[in-house]
C-alpha cells in the first residue's frame, strides 16, 4: 500500500515537472526584445515605408507613443538564420528610434530584424504592427519624401511602375539634382501596358503633385532626340489619361511641396492602344 502511494506521488510529481516545462518552453519561446522601451527616452522616431519613398517622423505624443506601446509588446518566437531571413523581399519599412539606447527594426514578410538580429514575428504582434503601419498618414506624422513620389499606371487589371527621369529635389537641408537621357531613349527599361478595351490609364502617385502636364511621342520615335521627335498633346482628366491609338511614350512634368520637402519631377511610361 505505501509503495503504491510512493509511484502515485512520483507519478503526480512527474506531471506537474513535465507540465511547468511544457508552460516554460510555451512561455519562454516568445520573446519580447523591446519590452524596456521607455517612450521618456525617446528623443525622434522616424518611419520610412520604402514602397512609397516616404519618410514619416512621428510625434511621441499621439502616434509616436502607439508605436511604442506597439512594439513594447511586440512579440518574437525565436532568433532565424540572417541568411534566410534576407531570402525574402526587401524591407517594406524601417523604423529608426533615437533615445539613450537607439533601435533600428526592419519589417520584412513575417520576419523582422531588430538591431541587426532577425526573428520570426509572432503572428498578432506582425499584425498589430501592419495595422499602425497602414494607417499612417500626414494628419498624425511629419511625412518627408526624401526623393521624388512614386508613380504606379493602372491600365485595367494591369498596372506598372513609371520610370523617374530628371529630377531637382530637396528635403530637409539636403538638395539634389539628376539628370537623366530624354524618355524616348529608355526604350529597354519599359513595362509595356496594353489596353484591350480600356483606352485609358490611371496614375496613382503616392503623393499628389501641386501641378501636372503631360505629353506624348508616337513608338516610332525611339532612340530620336526630342528636337527631332515631334509631341502629341494628350487628354487628361482628374488622374485619368486617354491614350491614343498605337504605342505611344507618355511623358510627364510634376511639381511636388510638402512640409519641408519638394522639387520637380519628369516620369513617363509607355503604353499601347487599339
Amino acid at each position: 500500500m505505501k509503495k503504491k502511494k510512493n509511484i502515485i506521488i512520483l507519478t503526480l510529481g512527474a506531471l506537474l515537472l513535465i507540465t511547468a516545462l511544457i508552460v516554460t518552453f510555451i512561455l519562454g519561446s516568445k520573446i519580447m526584445p523591446l519590452k524596456d522601451l521607455n517612450t521618456e527616452n525617446i528623443w525622434e522616431i522616424i518611419l520610412v515605408k520604402s514602397s512609397n519613398g516616404v519618410k514619416y517622423e512621428l510625434p511621441k505624443k499621439s502616434s509616436g507613443t502607439e508605436l511604442t506601446d506597439i512594439l513594447k509588446e511586440f512579440a518574437v518566437k525565436g532568433e532565424i538564420d540572417k541568411d534566410i531571413s534576407r531570402s525574402y523581399k526587401t524591407a517594406s519599412i524601417n523604423i529608426t528610434i533615437i533615445s539613450e539606447d537607439a533601435v533600428l527594426l526592419e519589417v520584412y514578410n513575417d520576419r523582422v530584424v531588430i538591431n541587426s538580429v532577425h526573428y520570426r514575428a509572432d503572428e498578432k504582434s506582425f499584425a498589430a504592427l501592419n495595422s499602425f503601419i497602414e494607417n499612417i498618414n500626414s494628419k498624425n506624422a511629419n511625412s518627408i519624401f526624401e526623393s521624388p513620389p512614386k508613380l504606379k499606371v493602372v491600365c485595367g487589371d494591369k498596372e506598372a511602375d513609371a520610370i523617374i527621369g530628371t529630377r531637382s529635389w530637396s528635403y530637409s537641408n539636403t538638395s539634389t539634382e539628376a539628370c537623366s537621357s530624354h524618355p524616348l531613349m529608355w526604350e529597354k527599361f519599359y513595362e509595356k501596358l496594353s489596353s484591350d478595351n480600356n483606352n485609358e490609364v490611371e496614375l496613382i502617385f503616392a503623393e499628389e503633385p501641386k501641378k501636372l502636364s503631360i505629353e506624348c511621342y508616337s513608338d516610332k520615335y525611339f532612340g530620336f532626340y526630342p528636337d527631332v521627335a515631334v509631341s502629341e498633346e494628350v487628354e487628361i482628366e482628374g488622374n485619368k489619361v486617354k491614350l491614343k491609338s498605337g504605342g505611344y511614350i507618355y511623358v510627364i512634368r510634376a511639381s511636388f511641396s510638402g512640409n519641408n520637402w519638394g522639387g520637380n519631377a519628369i516620369y513617363a511610361f509607355y503604353a499601347d492602344a487599339p
